[in-house]
């Protein structure tokens, strides 16, 4: 598991490194989703809302080599950045629900271990299945949920706050000065793309 998480960290790093045009022409000579799925997080971190969305939805549908999970994180960013929270939300959910995979699992842990406490850490490395691990995610945002301790008291109307508040730049804060605005080429015909 840890080459696989290896290439996300590596192409992600190269992704907030290096100019944008550059790296999406780069990612359209390699093989394979996973470079597709790049070019749409590169799209989506760009503002190119509409250029990252379809390239998600075809590896929704066409996924290849990339992790459920990541599709569904990204999705759930894109979403929020469109002002749909509740949409980021579910996004995010669907990808907790639908873990297979020890991958899975620690892409979506990828997001998390910035914010993880010590004895969470030490908990989640102990766990020994993916569904215990899926479990972990569950209980990790219900216990930080703020609407669940928000419920409607009688008398005094309800009270709703948002839960779940990705970032555009995800975990990653690095950004190359030069860094220019992709326009979305990646079309389902470019040499980047495996069925």
């Amino acid at each position: 598991m840890g080459p696989q998480v290896g290439r996300y960290t590596l192409l992600k790093y190269f992704m907030v490194t290096e100019d944008s045009t550059y790296f999406i022409t780069w990612l359209e000579k390699m093989p394979g989703s996973l470079p597709r799925y790049f070019a749409a997080e590169t799209f989506r971190r760009h503002g190119n809302l509409a250029a990252a969305e379809s390239l998600l939805t075809e590896l929704l549908r066409h996924r290849g080599d990339v992790s459920p999970q990541a599709v569904r994180l990204s999705l759930a960013r894109l979403r929020f950045q469109q002002g749909d929270a509740p949409g980021a939300e579910a996004e995010y959910w669907k990808a907790v629900q639908d873990i297979r995979s020890p991958l899975g699992s620690a892409i979506l842990f990828e997001d998390l271990k910035y914010i993880v406490s010590d004895g969470e850490l030490e908990y989640y490395r102990n766990l020994d299945s993916v569904g215990r691990q899926r479990d972990f995610f569950r209980s990790f945002w219900n216990f930080r949920n703020p609407s669940l301790a928000l419920a409607p008291t009688p008398g005094y109307g309800s009270t709703s706050a948002g839960s779940f508040m990705p970032s555009r730049h995800s975990n990653t804060t690095a950004r190359a000065p030069h860094s220019t605005t992709p326009t979305g080429s990646m079309s389902s015909h470019s040499p980047g793309h495996s069925p």
